[in-house]
């Protein structure tokens, strides 16, 4: 970024970014928790219809949200870790969800975050088919087409725009590691997601959307380019991705669809044993003064 032209305390910013996104990536890993995947899935539109009514805009581009004195992108913040979210829902609500993200995309207009949800759906659905999602792929191919026929009124910046390009032109032995860099970073999600693929795929695609977008047009370049959301977005995608997918809800005789008891359904069979247990000691304690009628089935 600095070979682009950027001031050096864009550097620093980037840098606290990405200690920032490896902490919040360990806690996530370390300490999993549905109720964090379930923020993951929600706060990703609330953000964006927020930096829609109340973020700030350039030229009538509304793609930011406000934390003090940094102005963040909201969907390269939100959008990595409500993909995970999703991949790992087997209803129809994820999909409603993702429907509203890509009509929000459209609002801001965002052709880079467009083209970025779309790629992940479709690249995902090559692992995991599911005619909900195909729905969810085709709505955000369509919010693709319509921002990309939209001219984009934001003039380029060097060390965030056009950054491979800029990079690229200079010649210098960086541009080829800075891309291969950024590639590795891209597949990363794919190969740690094993068991998972359909997670990483959608996590990876999202990247590599948003990087083909910035050879595309004036859209930012991810990771590489200057800017604190798409750095702490992936780290916190990553802690999401990197914990145990969450089991299937238990059906009534405690397995899940795919015939392995979960977790919780697991603690529950323990719990009724235990108590039946408790049962059969009070019974044989009672034995002895008051005897179980064998007829019946009960105790008299």
């Amino acid at each position: 970024m600095l070979t682009t032209g950027a001031p050096p305390m864009f550097a620093i910013v980037n840098a606290v970014a990405a200690l920032l996104a490896l902490v919040i990536a360990a806690v996530l890993y370390r300490k999993p928790s549905r109720k964090a995947e379930l923020a993951a899935l929600c706060l990703a539109p609330v953000a964006l219809a927020a930096s829609i009514a109340i973020g700030p805009d350039i030229d009538g581009v509304h793609r930011w949200v406000a934390i003090g004195p940094l102005r963040l992108h909201a969907a390269a913040l939100f959008g990595p870790s409500f993909l995970v979210a999703f991949q790992r829902r087997a209803d129809w609500f994820g999909t409603a969800v993702a429907v509203v993200m890509a009509g929000l995309v459209t609002l801001q207009p965002d052709m880079g975050a467009a083209l970025a949800l779309a790629c992940a759906l479709g690249i995902a659905l090559v692992f995991e088919f599911r005619w909900d999602r195909l729905m969810a792929f085709a709505v955000s191919a369509i919010a693709f087409g319509v921002t990309a026929i939209r001219p984009d009124r934001l003039e380029p910046v060097s060390f965030v725009e056009n950054v491979l390009q800029n990079i690229w032109h200079q010649g210098s032995v960086l541009a080829l590691l800075i891309p291969l860099a950024l590639l590795a970073a891209i597949a990363a999600p794919v190969l740690m997601s094993a068991g998972r693929r359909s997670e990483g795929a959608a996590l990876a695609g999202w990247f590599l959307g948003l990087a083909a977008a910035s050879l595309l047009g004036p859209f930012p370049t991810p990771l590489i380019g200057y800017g604190a959301a798409p750095i702490l977005g992936y780290g916190i995608a990553l802690g999401l991705l990197g914990r145990a997918r969450p089991n299937p809800a238990p059906s009534d005789n405690g397995c899940t669809q795919t015939g392995t008891a979960s977790p919780y359904a697991r603690s529950l069979q323990i719990e009724r044993a235990g108590r039946l247990n408790d049962n059969r000691d009070q019974c044989s304690r009672n034995l002895a003064g008051n005897p179980c009628h064998a007829g019946s089935g009960g105790m008299h």
